[in-house]
Order: structure tokens, then sequence, then C-alpha cells
């Protein structure tokens, strides 16, 4: 966003160079052209996803055509996001979740409540966020996700962890974690329609 105004969208890539994609992210509706209030330069960073319902109406339909279908929601959602035409990209029920604002001068100071300010300008931000104090809390927050992504709409690839504050990134490093901003922890690939199924 430039001046409050969306101007480019791109793929992650290699995570230096990605694709140009900003017609097919212009088509989305969690994705607000005009920030209010916004800086003059800003990044937004989330992940845009095929929810389960999308997936299954596209896949049922590339089998009646005969097409061979995506695998699974992960490769529909990169396959479609790179899609020449944005009219089937706005077809097709992408979705996308926030998760970090960067740039040099954001709203606030805190993590926590640029997500929130970003909330207001209109992105879709999860509402399974919780600020964790200590490591009982995230110990506690992890194990109920454990069998909580069970009930998701999507399927759960990972976990993320985002260091708040400097006394954060000190508790992580105590109980072993990476100094990296996000520490992933996958989860079992799905092999059949059945497997997502499990996943609601």
């Amino acid at each position: 966003y430039e001046n409050g105004r969306l101007v480019r969208g791109s793929t992650r890539g290699d995570g230096l160079v990605g694709e140009d994609v900003t017609e097919n992210i212009a088509t989305m509706k969690d994705i607000p052209h005009v920030l209010p209030d916004a800086p003059e330069f800003l990044e937004v960073r989330g992940e845009v996803y095929m929810p389960h319902q999308a997936f299954f109406a596209l896949k049922e339909q590339q089998e009646l055509e005969e097409k061979t279908p995506f695998k699974n929601p992960r490769n529909a959602a990169a396959g479609t996001l790179k899609q020449q035409s944005s009219a089937v990209v706005a077809r097709r029920g992408l979705d996308c979740t926030l998760y970090q604002l960067a740039g040099d001068e954001l709203p606030y100071d805190s993590h926590w409540e640029n997500l929130q300010k970003a909330r207001r300008w209109g992105f879709k931000v999860s509402d399974a966020m919780r600020i964790c104090r200590d490591a009982a809390e995230i110990d506690a927050y992890i194990g109920h996700w454990d069998a909580a992504r069970r009930t998701l709409y999507i399927f759960d690839e990972l976990r993320a962890y985002k260091k708040g504050n400097r006394e954060t990134a000190d508790l992580l490093l105590g109980r072993g974690m990476t100094r990296d901003d996000r520490i992933t922890a996958d989860s079992a690939e799905p092999k059949s329609v059945s497997d997502y199924q499990k996943f609601g």
C-alpha cells in the first residue's frame, strides 16, 4: 500500500522475489483497496487459502470437465492465485487471513495492536490469536489447538508464534525455539478427500 491505496500484490516466491498477482488480489473481498490513516508505505503480509467448501466444489467441477484436479487446498489456492484471468480467481472463493504489518512507520509498536488496526481496516485477522504471557500459557494454547484444529474449515498446516517484544523473544529462546520470527510445526499432509473431511 502507498498512501493508503493498494498498489501491488505479490506471492512469497523465494523470499526475495515473488510473482505479481495484483489484479487477482484485488478481486478478493477481504482485501481492502483503501486504508484510511495508513502510513505512506505499508506492506501487509497474509496467507491466501481456499476453504474446504470452495476446494470440494472446484475439485468436483474439474472432475466433471475431465481435468486433473488439484490434490489439496494449498495447491488449489496457489494455482488459482497465479491464474491469468482475474475473473476465474473471483469465482473460486479464495480467502485471506492477515498475520503481519511491515514498514518503517507502523501504527503501533506492538504486533498485537497492529493486527487489531488491520482488523479495523477490514482485513481478516484470526480470532484464535491470544497473548501468552508465560510458558504455561503457551503450552496450554498449543494443547488446546492440538485438538481444536480439527474443527477448522481449512486444513491446518502450521501454527505460528510471533514475538511481540524482546522479553517474549527471550522466553521463546529459553524453551529451545529458534531466533526466526516464525516457528512452525508441520502436521500430516492429507492423502484423500476423506482426510480433509475429518477436518470439517
